[in-house]
């Protein structure tokens, strides 16, 4: 990891050295692409939520957790494993909240990623 602390985000070191060795429009559509993927699936995880499709649920929220690692969103990483978690165990008194930890998360992201350096 890199000294990029920004609001639960950690650049992983690979896109940091190619933000500096030239790639910083690689990284900005890796970003992007990222945070699109992640609302998308947070709407389906939401779909899944309020239907009862907890077996959906769990996998939407395993999916996303992977992202999350991918790109050093470690509070999206830590509220998306206990949604995997609740949602595989049918515990549901959590999954509301879980959920919209994820979305304030997804807020967060989509500002402290704006300026990758």
């Amino acid at each position: 990891m890199t000294n990029m602390v920004n609001a639960g985000w950690v650049m992983p070191e690979d896109l940091h050295h190619l933000t500096r060795t030239g790639g910083r429009s690689v990284v900005v559509e890796l970003i992007d692409l990222f945070k699109q993927d992640v609302a998308k699936r947070l709407q389906a995880l939401r779909h899944s939520v309020n239907t009862g499709d907890l077996s959906a649920a769990a996998a939407q929220a395993h999916t996303i957790k992977g992202s999350a690692i991918q790109m050093g969103a470690h509070n999206l990483v830590t509220t998306c494993r206990h949604l995997e978690l609740d949602a595989s165990h049918n515990v549901i008194e959590n999954l509301e909240r879980l959920l919209a930890e994820a979305e304030a998360e997804l807020r967060v992201l989509q500002t402290s990623m704006q300026n990758p350096k």
